[in-house]
């Protein structure tokens, strides 16, 4: 295998492993002389799949934009017609909408994270502001001097669960 493919592979976070799965999608069959086209498809290919977008979304990609790249060049001395202008906007809109929708998985992961760093971070501010109150420190106190002379007084105030959203209608 060529050293150039492996750099950029390595260069964008691609096992080597996936190295003959990207070439052959390429149809790439001589992986020790590849041309500077296909080692910029190549490079194309790995920055797509350190973005998250799975390898079949790349190589179609990559695919439509060889397809377009030739197509723009045999048609730059003609005008384009509205039926043309018409389909590469449809393509284009095709494309944006395959984009968001391989998107939207990634999305609700990041949502889910941002969620539960939201949850840790209040949980943990309410704990610092009931620590730092005067009389949940003097009931702490009792209840620990309590435990220790046997009798197991609990924090009585502080036995609901503050973390459900029901808490406060369930002390009734």
């Amino acid at each position: 295998m060529n050293n150039a493919l492996k750099e950029i592979a390595a260069k964008y976070g691609v096992s080597e492993e996936k190295i003959p799965e990207i070439l052959s999608g390429m149809k790439i069959k001589d992986a020790q002389k590849p041309s500077k086209p296909q080692l910029e498809g190549f490079e194309k290919i790995c920055i797509m799949l350190q973005e998250g977008k799975p390898m079949a979304q790349a190589l179609v990609m990559l695919l439509d934009e060889a397809k377009n790249g030739r197509a723009g060049k045999e048609t730059s001395t003609n005008t384009p017609n509205a039926e043309e202008i018409d389909s590469f906007i449809l393509t284009q809109a095709q494309r944006a909408a395959d984009a968001t929708l391989a998107s939207l998985p990634q999305i609700a992961v990041e949502e889910h994270q941002r969620l539960k760093e939201l949850f840790v971070q209040r949980y943990r501010q309410r704990i610092a502001q009931q620590l730092q109150d005067p009389e949940f420190r003097q009931q702490f106190q009792l209840a620990i001097e309590g435990q220790q002379m046997g009798k197991f007084n609990f924090l009585n105030s502080m036995t609901s669960n503050i973390a459900l959203p029901s808490s406060s209608s369930s002390n009734s």
